[in-house]
């Protein structure tokens, strides 16, 4: 999937050319941007992609949304309309750093709101409650799109910041994809890492559009910068739905030889329960107990050595996984109890710098 800012463009004929079609699947998207920072801007800030977008030769920019000036939910309804099943997500919402403001950073702009987003305040309460404020006639809120960009290029800081915005809207019952995207819009930065890895049962050649965009939208997709990782908790792997108090966490842990992994981190609600040594080949099995629904998570890391550097200059072995959703109390859903108040724990669950 490669998109490109308010510019759609079809790779059909390029892959094509290079006689790589029975390898190489493609989605037509686009990276739909308002990078206004202005103090009359009446909306906030944001870049996000929209996949797949019908491609059309003949229109301004190959026929991509306009989104300057807009609420992102009116966008989210043009978008919706599309004969395609779009997927809308969210792009890079937080800065480098925290507090600092730079072009589409949603999360951290938040104009309509007056300050950023805060992931230790619940949704109703002030500044967070923008993202739900004001549904177009649809019922479409800010807050209604599909994925979350965790990991952009190799800035582990904007995934440590967006972690805590992710962990707070699932503890509230808002589930977003998570994703790892290279965000590679000139030469000089590297492609293709991080990726995403989605779980689909057909061969590349015989790709099919739509299960993967279901595959994408159910959760079933590893962010990754090396490190290949699958879960799954008693059988059932990221996205899906266990049902019961406890079951063992099966983890396996696969890389390159010049992927170095060394430690994987265990969440349950965004609280760190587990973190111990790893290293590729292995299996790890964690037994985990649930007194209420709950969601778990898993990352993989290591630290860059000299080849690693070398081939991915800036970046560190990385891995993440998204949520297996836990249903304790037997109904046959994942309904996490409203919290009175979010832990502060989610902001950084390992307290890394």
């Amino acid at each position: 999937v490669a998109t490109e800012h308010d510019r759609v463009f079809d790779p059909a004929p390029v892959i094509a050319a290079l006689g790589l079609g029975a390898r190489i699947p493609h989605v037509v998207g686009v990276e739909a941007t308002s990078a206004y920072l202005g103090g009359d801007s009446p909306y906030t800030i944001g870049h996000f992609n929209a996949l797949p977008v019908p491609y059309d030769r003949t229109a301004f920019r190959g026929g991509a949304p306009s989104a300057e000036g807009r609420s992102l939910r009116a966008v989210i309804d043009d978008l919706r309309a599309l004969p395609s099943a779009t997927w809308i997500q969210l792009n890079h919402p937080r800065d480098e750093i925290s507090g600092e403001v730079e072009d589409g950073s949603y999360f951290t702009h938040l104009a309509t709101a007056g300050g950023p987003y805060d992931p230790t305040r619940l949704l109703d309460e002030a500044p967070n409650s923008a993202l739900v404020a004001d549904a177009t006639e649809n019922g479409t809120r800010d807050i209604d799109y599909d994925g979350v960009e965790l990991l952009n290029g190799p800035s582990m800081s904007r995934y440590r910041l967006t972690r805590a915005d992710w962990f707070s809207l699932l503890l509230q019952g808002v589930v977003h994809v998570g994703t790892a995207n290279s965000d590679t819009h000139r030469a000089g930065r590297i492609p293709a890492i991080p990726r995403n890895y989605v779980a689909m049962s057909a061969e590349p050649a015989e790709f099919d559009e739509a299960g993967f965009i279901r595959a994408l939208r159910s959760g079933a997709s590893t962010g990754t910068s090396g490190p290949f990782v699958t879960v799954a908790l008693e059988g059932h792997s990221s996205g899906a739905l266990f049902t019961g108090r406890s079951g063992v966490l099966s983890i396996d842990i696969l890389a390159a030889p010049w992927v170095p992994v060394s430690e994987l981190r265990v969440f349950v609600d965004g609280a760190s329960v587990a973190q111990r040594p790893a290293t590729t080949g292995q299996t790890v099995e964690i037994p985990l107990s649930f007194d209420a629904d709950a969601f778990v998570t898993v990352e993989v890391a290591g630290e860059a050595d000299d080849v690693y550097s070398a081939i991915s200059p800036g970046f560190v072995p990385f891995a993440f996984t998204n949520p297996i959703f836990v249903d304790a109390d037997g109904d046959g859903v994942w309904t996490p109890d409203r919290p009175r108040e979010l832990p502060t724990t989610i902001v950084d669950p390992l307290n890394s710098p």
